[in-house]
């Protein structure tokens, strides 16, 4: 009977133990469960942190890009080779773009003298790398060149070459010391007049007025020297940088004749209020 009893003491005590250690494995694998929960949530919040950190860091990027802020960044300006091989422009136009910043390329445009630019937009995010032509033609010209396509009356064949190539583009056509090189060889010819008959003076001043005249989104600019074709072309690629994302002008927004007005000048609140 006492031997029954020790036995049934015995097996209870084992019951004990193992619902015990059952109850402490119990409360161990929640602990751990618990913890382990823990840690994904804490991984869960540092990912979901961090994709949203990109995505703020994307749509920031993105708007900076789609506003204009790096317009400057983008624009790369083709430059035909025969501009820096030939001529005195190359050196000085080439010095310009490395003060301002501005990337250019030089290479072979499909007609000679040409600059050519393009809007290169890095890949953002998901978006793909983009680029974008600018529908703007500039050909340097040196003066005698320029004389001799007018004398040799091939010049308005260049136009008509050009406008059928880039239809939708604006043209400028640059020289460079023209007047000077026109006035050097009628001085030449006024001196030595039984020796320079072979020299005829071109036409300039109608060819350019018909240009202005004639032709639609055709330009020209005569410019005394390299450093100013360089200041010029230079401007203008900061200008076509970023035109394209200025805001569009209306009447409510046209003041002192739709002019630019300085910070600092000096009537500038005047000529604000002033429509016209």
């Amino acid at each position: 009977m006492q031997e029954e009893e020790r036995n049934d003491n015995t097996e209870e005590g084992n019951t004990k133990q193992e619902r015990m250690r059952l109850i402490k494995e119990g409360k161990a694998k929640m602990v751990e469960e618990k913890k382990r929960q823990r840690e994904e949530n804490k991984l869960m919040k540092e990912a979901i942190k961090a994709q949203k950190a990109e995505q703020k860091k994307y749509a920031k990027e993105k708007d900076e890009w789609e506003s204009g802020k790096h317009a400057l960044r983008s624009i790369v300006a083709e430059i035909d080779s025969t501009i820096i091989e030939t001529g005195s422009v190359g050196g000085t136009l080439l010095t310009r773009f490395a003060e301002k910043g501005l990337k250019y390329r030089v290479q072979v445009n499909p007609i000679r003298g040409s600059i050519l630019w393009k809007m290169e937009v890095p890949q953002i995010g998901q978006d793909p790398a983009s680029v974008s032509e600018v529908p703007y033609i500039l050909f340097v010209l040196q003066a005698e060149e320029f004389c001799d396509l007018i004398n040799s009356g091939s010049f308005w064949d260049h136009v008509h070459l050009v406008q059928d190539r880039y239809p939708t583009f604006t043209v400028c056509f640059v020289t460079n010391k023209l007047m000077n090189y026109i006035n050097k060889c009628e001085r030449a010819q006024y001196r030595n007049a039984p020796n320079f008959n072979s020299w005829k003076r071109p036409p300039v001043e109608e060819v350019l007025c018909k240009l202005a005249t004639h032709h639609v989104k055709v330009h020209s600019r005569q410019c005394a020297d390299e450093a100013e074709v360089a200041d010029h072309i230079v401007g203008l690629t900061s200008s076509l940088a970023n035109c394209r994302f200025r805001k569009p002008l209306s009447w409510l927004s046209v003041h002192a004749n739709g002019a630019v007005i300085p910070k600092n000048f000096i009537d500038k609140d005047l000529a604000k209020k002033d429509t016209w």
